[in-house]
């Protein structure tokens, strides 16, 4: 089948699980930014602002997709070594144009931690007492049950963003070449399947990473969520470690 040849073609050709992991970070760092940015035009609620970049990150991965296809559209007619299905344009002329749809198969998207102060830690003092204790406690800066669940947002957060960098990166050659496939049938420059079996590039990129991005979604929504119950002034995680006596 074309698109199972040029998807191994694709892969043998290009690093794309290295190129997927600098899509990941980039997208990472589009979360950073867009939670500053947000911050710096007076957005102070954590929960708005970390679902707001998350969507943002995710908008950024598309974009960094669709560079990925057009760097590979640029390339691959002039080099020897890919032999692409079918047809394809000699590549005299600009780049080619192409049009949004979706493809398939698998990936995740993501967003970061969103501060760049986030790895202040919290200093813990042993004190007297605590719920009636006798030995050394803890002197934390925010109730303990709140502390409590704002460390295990954080740590869902981390998970969730840990397994969508694994789970993108792994299925890389799956993702990537699919979503080239697509995006140049749709520009007419493979002609090997037929019209019906075009799906789109962008579809098929939703269909692969939604899952993915809502989990990260609802774990950094909870994570604002959870810093605003431990520290409801803070508009910052640092805040919830330094903020909060």
């Amino acid at each position: 089948m074309a698109r199972r040849r040029f998807a191994g073609r694709i892969t043998a050709r290009f690093f794309v699980r290295f190129h997927m992991g600098l899509i990941f970070v980039a997208t990472v760092a589009a979360a950073l930014v867009t939670s500053r940015v947000l911050l710096g035009i007076g957005v102070d609620s954590l929960m708005l602002r970390y679902a707001i970049a998350t969507a943002g990150a995710y908008l950024v991965f598309f974009v960094l997709v669709r560079a990925w296809i057009f760097y590979v559209a640029r390339l691959a007619p002039h080099d020897g070594h890919l032999d692409l299905p079918d047809s394809w344009p000699s590549g005299h002329g600009s780049g080619p144009s192409f049009h949004g749809g979706g493809g398939q198969s698998g990936g995740g998207g993501a967003s970061g931690s969103f501060d760049s102060s986030v790895d202040e830690v919290p200093v813990l003092r042993t004190t007297g007492d605590v719920g009636g204790g006798k030995g050394g406690g803890w002197d934390l800066p925010f109730d303990l049950d709140d502390g409590l669940i704002f460390v295990i947002a954080l740590l869902v957060l981390i998970a969730f963003l840990g397994g969508a960098a694994v789970w993108l990166v792994w299925q890389a050659p799956v993702i990537l070449p699919e979503a080239a496939f697509e995006a140049l049938l749709a520009g007419g420059l493979v002609r090997a399947a037929r019209r019906g079996e075009s799906r789109g590039w962008a579809r098929g990129v939703l269909r692969a990473t939604v899952i993915p991005f809502v989990l990260v979604l609802l774990a950094a929504t909870f994570v604002g969520w959870a810093a605003h119950r431990a520290c409801p002034e803070a508009t910052r995680l640092a805040d919830v470690f330094h903020g909060c006596s």
